[in-house]
């Protein structure tokens, strides 16, 4: 029997391998696992899967040697702002060698960027084209955002510095302003971002039942531009235009606009712009609160001048007339007296108490027409004080009952009162039947939230 040994087996390889596969080669492949050691070497695992099934076809692994990986992981984050990691499709310059120990390896020599820029794009362009096509592209900007935004449900990393200038931004505004905020914690960036970000919106809706959100902030900062896929993902932006409350985007990021930001009620720059944003609303709405009293009040003062004026005017009027009236009664008098004789006292005396009684007369429906025009004036004058007061109260009465209302429903504030709330498998209850044995029982109260296992159920009526 001939036999040769495994490492002649290996040297027939190598040369078989090295002669007929002299060279490189340019490779498009998938990156499905990716890891860089203490040493710097980076080792791949590159696949192939099929369009139909997107199962892989084809699977290699390669290593690209940590004199080079420096190097081409730097121009590779400079040229596409994204770094190398698992899921994106690259194009590799490989050279196949085959060493007896070590077997059969694929070197990366280079990674062109452009191909993977233009990968990017392609699933980009799809997502938004497929938002599209199923209609819910524009359905977070049709929501109604409240002139007055107060209860913010968040969306961000609690260790994230963008969170920490968020909340300092909101907490210390310049005019004073109380605003009320849940953090739904999730992961804003990295391979566990997407999903992380889905179970906090899911969280939000959840909750919603209980209480009720003005808006939803989804902020991230201080990170790298290479981690912003998640904000790309179809899944995403899909639930996001699709949520009930408006939402607004503080991604954080000045060079490219994420799909996420397209799809949301309304994106800004920062975290710190999106709680500017905010403030900057409750201070319009106050200006115009200002503006409404001011206007009240001014009007109420225009009225109250007219009808002085016109008081003034009835009354020089009137007395003007009154002079008018006496003169001429006056001249009637002198020529009656100079007509008569001299000697008819009686008739004299008729005529002379006929002109008290005219002047008595006078001055009564002068002195009765100058009180109903007084009364009528302050009667004006008091139900505009009345109604301009009313309406303001009534508008400080309407957002204090706002402020009330909003801290009757604080959960905090039910909690202390002692009431708690139970959930099952993680979901609420309406009803016993609902209820089975070894369902995982949830209670949360004022001091916490005790989670446990139901051993045994005893329904009564």
């Amino acid at each position: 029997m001939n036999y040769i040994s495994l490492y002649d087996l290996q040297m027939l390889v190598e040369r078989a391998i090295n002669s007929s596969l002299d060279g490189s080669y340019w490779v498009v492949a998938e990156i499905s696992e990716l890891k860089v050691n203490s040493s710097g070497h980076c080792y791949l695992e590159l696949v192939e899967k099929s369009t139909s099934s997107y199962q892989p076809k084809a699977k290699a692994r390669a290593v690209i040697w940590a004199s080079k990986f420096k190097l081409i992981d730097s121009y590779f984050r400079e040229s596409t702002s994204t770094a190398l990691r698992n899921g994106i499709k690259v194009l590799v310059n490989v050279k196949i060698s085959f060493h007896a120990i070590y077997g059969l390896s694929y070197v990366i020599e280079n990674i062109d960027p452009t191909y993977t820029l233009g990968d990017i794009e392609k699933n980009r362009q799809e997502t938004i084209a497929q938002l599209k096509k199923d209609g819910v592209y524009e359905m977070n900007k049709e929501c109604e955002l409240p002139r007055v935004v107060q209860r913010i449900a968040v969306v961000s990393s609690a260790q994230a510095a963008g969170y920490t200038d968020f909340i300092q931004e909101l907490t210390n505004n310049r005019f004073g302003y109380k605003f009320h905020t849940t953090l739904f914690n999730a992961v804003v960036q990295g391979e566990a971002a997407e999903q992380s970000i889905l179970d906090a919106l899911n969280d939000i809706f959840d909750s919603s039942q209980e209480r009720q959100y003005d808006a939803v902030v989804v902020i991230r900062g201080g990170g790298s531009t290479s981690d912003l896929s998640c904000f790309d993902s179809y899944n995403v932006a899909n639930v996001i235009a699709q949520f009930p409350f408006p939402v607004l985007a503080g991604i954080g990021h000045d060079k490219d606009v994420s799909v996420v930001d397209m799809v949301a009620y309304k994106s800004l720059k920062t975290p710190t712009a999106v709680a500017q944003f905010i403030v900057d609303n409750a201070h319009s709405f106050e200006l115009e609160l200002e503006g409404s009293y001011n206007y009240i009040l001014e009007h109420a003062n225009s009225i109250i001048s007219n009808q002085k004026k016109s008081l003034a005017r009835y009354s020089s009027e009137i007395s003007s007339l009154s002079n008018v009236a006496i003169s001429k009664t006056k001249l009637k008098l002198e020529r009656l007296i100079y007509r008569l004789d001299s000697g008819s006292s009686e008739v004299f005396a008729t005529r002379e108490r006929q002109l008290d009684y005219s002047l008595r007369t006078i001055k009564e429906l002068t002195n009765k027409h100058i009180d109903t025009q007084n009364n009528r004036l302050s009667k004006n004058i008091s139900t505009l004080l009345l109604e301009s007061s009313n309406l303001v109260n009534k508008s400080i009465f309407n957002i204090e009952l706002l402020a009330s209302k909003i801290e009757q429903y604080n959960p905090q504030r039910i909690f202390k009162m002692g009431y708690s709330i139970i959930k099952i498998e993680g979901g609420a209850i309406n009803s016993t039947k609902q209820i089975k044995e070894n369902n995982l029982l949830t209670i949360e109260c004022n001091d916490g939230r005790v989670v446990g296992n139901l051993i045994n159920i005893k329904k009564t009526k």
